[in-house]
């Protein structure tokens, strides 16, 4: 079982969303959900994937290897070998 495997229906939807370019303001008005509630989702998307931030606290670097974690896992990026 990967890593992604372990993400919930919601957690995968907001990969998703991501994956196809959407803001968070764009996601949170699709997803009805609560600002707080994203940045958790979030969080629980980088621990389950096992992705931490770098030295100086940005997450937007993890926010792109979770997204091509989710490429990947949905066959979105064929022949592509991911590695950290």
């Amino acid at each position: 079982m990967t890593d992604y495997e372990f993400l919930t229906k919601t957690e995968k939807e907001i990969l998703k969303f991501l994956a196809q370019g959407l803001t968070m303001e764009d996601i949170l008005e699709k997803m009805c959900i609560a600002q707080t509630t994203f940045k958790s989702h979030l969080n629980d998307i980088f621990q389950k994937l096992q992705l931490s931030k770098g030295k100086k606290g940005s997450n937007s670097h993890i926010r792109i290897r979770a997204v091509l974690i989710y490429l990947k896992e949905n066959n979105k990026l064929k022949d592509w070998k991911l590695e950290f």
